[in-house]
């Protein structure tokens, strides 16, 4: 029987800065986001029944690395990996703003972004192809470009809902555009399964929370 190389991905607990745009503006989590994640912790062990997670990365950003961190030190992983390329989308001159303050300031671009986010980027901000490029790139250093995937191994990545989204697409082979059709809650689990030197995925599930 092949076994795959595990993958889980993970939405950082809640901040502060809800109903904002909060893009890379770095926040903490909240004591209900620290929440978020001890329960996301409990729901891995739970999932994991006896394994391990052999590599934990996560978003330079605060409120990744605190998220990684409740689940390393509940798992007991000891070694967790800072990736700049797993930040949240840049949302430029938008970010830190609520979505009526941007709309009365930038109303065509905004009106613009909300008719179609995907062709059109915030002001300043980072366009939807350049958050495609490095979130597969950051794929490819995880999983390795070239060699083989080793069976039976498993890794977890803590991330924001932008790059989480875009992983998502590219594993169902949905067209990118379709990103904003994906929705993923805080402290999330979603698990990939990738088999063999073709790397053929298989999305096992998305969107999993846990209240305990």
């Amino acid at each position: 029987m092949i076994r795959p190389f595990s993958l889980f991905l993970i939405r950082h607990g809640r901040t502060g800065l809800e109903g904002r745009y909060k893009g890379q503006i770095d926040v903490p989590l909240t004591s209900r986001g620290v929440k978020d994640m001890e329960a996301s912790a409990a729901a891995l062990k739970r999932i994991l029944k006896g394994k391990k997670i052999n590599a934990l990365y996560t978003s330079d950003l605060t409120r990744a690395v605190q998220s990684a961190g409740v689940i390393a030190e509940r798992l007991g992983i000891r070694r967790v990996t800072s990736m700049e390329l797993l930040r949240e989308r840049a949302f430029g001159e938008w970010e830190g703003m609520r979505f009526d303050e941007i709309e009365k300031k930038y109303p065509k671009e905004f009106a613009r972004w909300v008719r179609d986010p995907f062709i059109n980027n915030p002001v300043g901000g980072e366009t939807s192809s350049m958050v495609i490029k490095r979130s597969l790139r950051a794929l490819e250093e995880i999983t390795g470009p070239e060699e083989k995937l080793p069976g039976g191994r498993v890794a977890a990545i803590v991330s924001h809902n932008g790059i989480l989204r875009t992983m998502l697409c590219h594993f169902l082979g949905m067209p990118y555009r379709n990103i904003f059709r994906v929705s993923l809650d805080f402290g999330c689990l979603n698990l990939v399964e990738i088999y063999g030197e073709e790397k053929t995925p298989v999305v096992k599930f998305m969107n999993h929370i846990s209240n305990s």
